[in-house]
């Protein structure tokens, strides 16, 4: 069948607290009911990553046997050895009728093969008792209480860049986590992977039958760092697999800065917040600003006009433009909700007079407006380098929790934030996305809320062409977290 029962003792379910992963169940009634004031565990999946660099081989393993009352030491023993690892473990109850079955089933093989073991296998054999003996145990609790065992599966997935070096990890995990009670066996050889398609999970493999508390004892518990699921999912934290998500509107303030060199992945990111957010069909009026020409209303699954501003002339009509879309988009699906103002690529005598004008509509625009807004200043160093815009962007950002905007400035180095009239905008920016760079230096950390977080130097981060995903290092202001941005179907990303 597969399936292995755990050395160790088992313990009442009752005497487990009713922690994350559990839940006291009364009789439904139904075929998968239990014994009113039973423990069941729901349905979960965990996982672990560790990783110092991208490999292009690997090979899965999974649990075989346990003996094992360790909690998470397991994890700390395979990061003190420097290999790149990640695991998966999940779990769920047996269905009450199938219960009975697997159980009884599992106690005749485990008794006739402890039967045939003999003398030359005292340890199987004892093993073996110690398995039949829980078996029992399970099925006197099935039967009298109706406490359900657990199917878990536990994939651990080991890296490296060499067949060879591969081989040679393998053996020592093996041997180093069956010395602490943990029996895993290899169940794939190693396949090449390339370095832009490290998997989001592990799909679990071996089911392994067990009781609760020997489920709760291997899950890699985690914080998230980020339980509450408002707003929209950003991405997928790196460390544990666990989605991200973020409602702009939250907090004490609304707004967010996003750095990175160029092809780093940033712009597409902004795109990605936007989209989510109209598949939500959020309530929302949301101005662009696009100097490079990234931003097409074909990628966006709403409506959405683009708005050219070549002279003072068409300055001078704009707020009017956005004003009467973001007005009649309320009362016609027909009209824009999304409106990408391009200043032109001409930069004549007017340019600095046409970027006023812009962000000075853009000030009105917000002020007057009701309902939520979002305003991304892509290439937001352009305005910095006017003082007059400078004191417009402080001032929007300053405000924008005021009149329910949130403001995203998108730019490709940290300094461009660091100067006297616009450090502002990063002391009233809640989130910052750090995107591949090689600009950050020591003396900005502090400045971007990154004090905490040394996994990864920002230089080595993913994305941009040629990767099917990016990666950021991002910071709410309380939790610093490298994110991993993967989009969904339909979402293709740039190459």
């Amino acid at each position: 069948m597969g399936f292995t029962l755990r050395g160790a003792g088992i313990v009442q379910l009752q005497e487990i607290l009713a922690e994350e992963g559990y839940r006291q169940s009364g009789n439904t009634g139904s075929s998968d009911s239990v014994a009113a004031g039973s423990m069941e565990m729901i349905s979960l999946i965990r996982r672990y990553r560790y990783f110092n660099k991208s490999s292009r081989y690997f090979a899965d393993l999974s649990l075989k046997d346990s003996n094992y009352e360790l909690g998470s030491s397991y994890i700390e023993v395979l990061r003190s050895m420097g290999i790149d690892f990640a695991i998966t473990v999940s779990s769920k109850n047996v269905e009450v009728a199938r219960s009975s079955e697997y159980l009884k089933h599992i106690i005749a093989e485990r008794s006739a093969e402890m039967r045939n073991a003999g003398s030359s296998y005292t340890n199987s054999g004892n093993r073996l008792k110690l398995q039949v003996q829980d078996g029992k145990h399970m099925l006197e609790l099935l039967e009298r209480s109706g406490i359900r065992p657990t199917i878990a599966t536990a994939t651990l997935r080991i890296f490296a860049d060499h067949p060879a070096i591969l081989k040679e990890n393998i053996s020592r995990v093996e041997n180093a986590i069956k010395k602490i009670g943990l029996e895993f066996v290899s169940i794939s050889a190693g396949w090449r992977i390339s370095d832009n398609s490290i998997p989001i999970g592990i799909e679990p493999h071996v089911n392994y039958l067990m009781n609760t508390r020997s489920v709760s004892s291997i899950l890699p518990f985690l914080s998230a760092g980020n339980a509450q699921r408002h707003g929209i999912r950003l991405g997928y934290d790196d460390l544990n697999e666990q989605p991200v998500y973020l409602d702009f509107f939250r907090g004490p303030s609304h707004n967010s800065i996003i750095l990175g060199e160029t092809g780093s992945g940033k712009s597409f990111f902004a795109k990605y917040i936007i989209s989510r957010y109209m598949e939500q069909g959020s309530d929302l009026s949301i101005i662009i600003f696009d100097p490079l020409e990234e931003y097409s209303c074909s990628f966006f699954r709403s409506n959405c006009s683009v708005i050219e501003v070549n002279d003072m002339e068409d300055v001078s009509s704009l707020r009017e433009s956005i004003n009467k879309t973001w007005e009649n988009n309320h009362n016609s699906t027909e009209s824009s909700r999304i409106s990408v103002v391009r200043p032109g690529t001409v930069k004549d005598e007017s340019w600095d007079s046409r970027l006023h004008g812009i962000l000075s509509a853009v000030m009105s625009t917000t002020d007057v407006l009701s309902g939520n807004k979002i305003v991304i200043l892509d290439e937001c160093h352009l305005f910095l380098k006017s003082r007059a815009n400078t004191q417009i962007l402080d001032s929007l950002v300053r405000h924008s929790r005021h009149t329910g905007t949130a403001i995203i400035s998108i730019s490709q180095n940290v300094t461009d934030f660091m100067a006297n009239e616009s450090r502002s905008i990063i002391f009233n920016s809640a989130n910052v996305f750090l995107f591949r760079t090689r600009s950050l230096t020591e003396s900005y950390v502090g400045a971007l809320k990154l004090d905490d977080f040394d996994i990864e130097p920002p230089e080595t981060l993913a994305g941009g062409k040629g990767y099917s995903y990016s990666e950021c290092i991002y910071s709410d202001g309380n939790y610093a977290r490298k994110l991993r941005i993967v989009p969904d179907s339909g979402e293709s990303y740039p190459t």
